[in-house]
């Protein structure tokens, strides 16, 4: 019987997309917009989480915790226009993928 392939090693498997009204359908390009956006913001929390280290706090003050977050937030806004700027300003051969780009803008920011 051959084996099952699973996701990769530290990947999980999107649930599939149900839509609960039968009159509407939904098309495979719509999917596929769906997910590629789904992957959009699991990426961007992942990058909140480790490069901005959202995952744990040193306080338990809801308002620290608030401006930590905002922080954070502005931070990554700011990340990623500079990023836009330069990405259209250099050479197509160069490029910046977008979470080495978050560790540089941190370690100089």
């Amino acid at each position: 019987m051959p084996r099952r392939r699973g996701p990769r090693r530290g990947r999980r498997r999107l649930p599939p997309l149900h839509h609960e009204s039968a009159e509407r359908r939904v098309f495979p390009a719509d999917l596929a917009t769906l997910y590629r956006c789904r992957w959009e913001v699991e990426t961007l929390f992942r990058e909140l989480k480790t490069q901005y280290e959202l995952d744990e706090f040193d306080t338990s003050d809801p308002d620290v915790v608030k401006i930590l977050l905002y922080a954070a937030l502005l931070s990554l806004l700011v990340s990623r226009e500079l990023l836009d700027l330069v990405t259209e300003q250099a050479d197509d051969e160069i490029v910046f993928p977008p979470e080495r780009w978050a560790a540089t803008f941190r370690s100089h920011a």
